[in-house]
């Protein structure tokens, strides 16, 4: 979700087991953490699928997923983004300490803590042998982390993994997955060269220095790309990267021997191929360190610098590392196909590289860029100047000179590409919280209007009223495709909740509650901070697409969220909602200029501090 990269560089979370849940039987196991659990850094597995290192499913019907994570203190670590936002409570690429950290609805044992979060598909899926899955960790849900800061300055953070936040999907292109890097140490080379297996580690977190790594017992097999060549650098050699067609090229030497007495660390960018394989794309080793190997050049662009030819991204460590791009030397490519630019332009400009993209760049010393991939070309913001033919987004931060402003065009009427598992032709959009209800129009042709792509300007164009703050508008993101003769175009749109002010809850004259109507969507008065006149919000409490409602207590500094399930009954909130209660929304803009609210937050207790 938005708004990741302006709160969070890093947020540590030990995975003990994933399970499928099939429709009869016990659940089937898919991940074991090996011992002892390592942390894995959520920040950096958005659209990934390799935490399940390359699990298959046996055949079935399922039903959802079951993760188990570890809930002890100091088991889950949070690192402020290396620019976060303003009112960010926090100072920037620091941890917070885990005495400050607390993990709602944990079981168990100190020292055995856990939280079980159970994932449900939209639709039972029947799977056939080996077919893949991806679990998707959104820790940008609203309700995955709640900073509560009190006047005194004192914040406390409530994390919450039951909040919607994992979502399993099937997976219908291979191909298209986005993967970590893989770290390990070389186990075997296949004779004719074709593939290497590598003992598979996994580096700590938090970062030590210098960096180290668990152990595992797990192998994996990664062949060479023979068609295209895999690139392989050794960073104990000041020497450029080779291209190789086999893993027993002459030119590497003895790098990837495994007989010798020191086996190499490796860092293996690699993409699956149709039947499930991984082909190497890129390889970078050393003989000596695996501090060598960690530090990747791969991470979200916090900044973008062109007139110093440089980009600053956060890597895994959630600490901002500049790398330098020479405009003449470093080639550019896109999800691994390659980008021609114009003679002697500004690659930084040419690309419109923003803050936000996840990038992968093979870095030769000191800092200069050879090869930059961009993964994931993510923009978001307000949408403006939307029309027929192309929208605009428009996007703040607290450093100035990463704001921006882009239009895009939509991709043509014949662009196939499938979203929530629906063959989709041409431009789709969907909400945040419905990602299954798709608006998408197949039978559109070349030149022909997309009808939705005129709802879409119709939606984009509403805006909500904060009385005296002014008016904001409708929020939405998108992974943009490159075309190489007009640029990036957006396949699709998400209508992103806005995260709105804190606010006071205004009762009618009479009335004991500010819960208005007898049948859903209810309605809620609120005014926010500073402001005058009030704002409407609308709760949905019908049974799929209700608001998501919290309830957040702090009193001795303990801070406790508990959800309220508003489809089985409005008492406990109707409680809540007096007047002068202090709510936070995120929502959509309606055209009437009211609020379909995605997620509500009520605070009792000790109120937080105004924002």
């Amino acid at each position: 979700m938005a708004d990741i990269d302006t709160r969070l560089g890093g947020a540590g979370v030990k995975i003990l087991s994933i399970s499928l849940i099939p429709q009869s039987g016990n659940p089937v196991s898919v991940y074991e953490a090996p011992s002892p659990v390592p942390t894995v850094n959520f920040v950096q597995l958005d659209g990934v699928a390799d935490l399940l290192g390359g699990a298959s499913v046996p055949q079935g019907t399922y039903t959802g997923a079951q993760i188990v994570i570890s809930a002890n203190q100091g088991d889950v670590t949070l690192i402020a983004s290396g620019d976060p936002d303003k009112n960010f409570p926090a100072a920037a690429g620091t941890a917070i300490p885990s005495s400050q950290i607390q993990i709602q609805g944990a079981t168990g044992n100190a020292g055995n803590r856990v939280v079980t979060v159970n994932a449900n598909f939209d639709t039972p899926v029947t799977f056939g042998d080996s077919t893949p899955i991806n679990l998707d960790f959104n820790i940008g849900h609203p309700a995955f982390d709640i900073d509560h800061t009190i006047a005194s300055g004192q914040t406390q953070w409530a994390i919450s993994f039951n909040s919607g936040e994992v979502r399993p999907y099937l997976v219908t292109d291979l191909s298209k997955l986005v993967l970590r890097h893989t770290y390990g140490t070389v186990a075997a080379v296949a004779a004719d060269g074709s593939s290497l297996t590598v003992t598979k580690v996994l580096p700590i977190i938090p970062v030590t220095s210098p960096e180290t790594y668990n152990a595992t017992a797990t192998q994996q097999t990664i062949k060479v790309d023979s068609t295209n060549g895999t690139i392989i650098r050794n960073l104990d050699s000041a020497t450029p990267g080779v291209v190789v067609k086999s893993f027993t090229d002459q030119s590497l030497g003895s790098l990837l021997n495994p007989g010798l007495p020191q086996t190499a660390y490796l860092r293996i960018a690699a993409r699956y191929q149709p039947d499930g394989s991984l082909v190497a794309t890129r390889i970078f080793a050393s003989d000596t360190a695996f501090d060598k190997v960690w530090v990747s050049p791969e991470g979200h662009v916090l900044h973008v610098h062109p007139r110093r030819n440089t980009v600053t991204i956060t890597g895994d460590s959630g600490q901002p590392q500049d790398i330098i791009i020479d405009p003449f030397t470093t080639q550019f490519s896109f999800k691994g196909q390659s980008v021609t630019l114009p003679q002697g332009a500004n690659p930084l400009v040419a690309l419109n590289i923003r803050r936000g993209f996840k990038i992968n760049a093979d870095v030769a010393a000191p800092a200069i860029a050879t090869q930059v991939d961009i993964e994931t070309a993510i923009f978001e913001g307000y949408v403006t100047d939307s029309t027929t033919s192309s929208f605009s987004f428009s996007r703040k931060f607290s450093d100035s000179d990463d704001e921006y402003l882009i239009t895009l065009p939509y991709v043509e009427n014949d662009f196939k590409h499938t979203l929530a598992g629906s063959a989709v032709r041409g431009f789709a959009y969907w909400s945040f919280a419905y990602p299954t209800l798709l608006t998408y129009d197949n039978n559109s042709a070349i030149g022909v209007p997309n009808t939705a792509i005129a709802s879409f300007v119709t939606l984009s164009q509403n805006t909500i009223n904060l009385g005296d703050k002014g008016n904001v508008g409708t929020k939405a993101s998108t992974r943009a495709v490159w075309d190489p003769t007009s640029g990036w175009k957006a396949p699709f749109a998400i209508l992103l909740p806005t995260k709105l002010p804190r606010a006071l809850v205004v009762v009618p004259s009479g009335a004991s509650t500010g819960l208005v109507g007898s049948v859903s969507p209810y309605t809620l008065q609120v005014t926010f901070w500073g402001a005058s006149t009030p704002t409407t919000i609308n709760l949905s409490a019908t049974s799929g697409s209700a608001t998501l409602v919290y309830q957040v207590s702090r009193g001795n500094d303990v801070v406790t969220v508990t959800p309220i399930d508003i489809t089985t009954g409005l008492a406990t909130l109707q409680a809540d909602l007096v007047t002068g209660s202090t709510v936070r929304v995120y929502g959509i803009p309606q055209s009437d200029g009211s609020v379909n609210a995605y997620t509500m937050t009520v605070f009792t207790g000790d109120q937080p501090d105004q924002d």
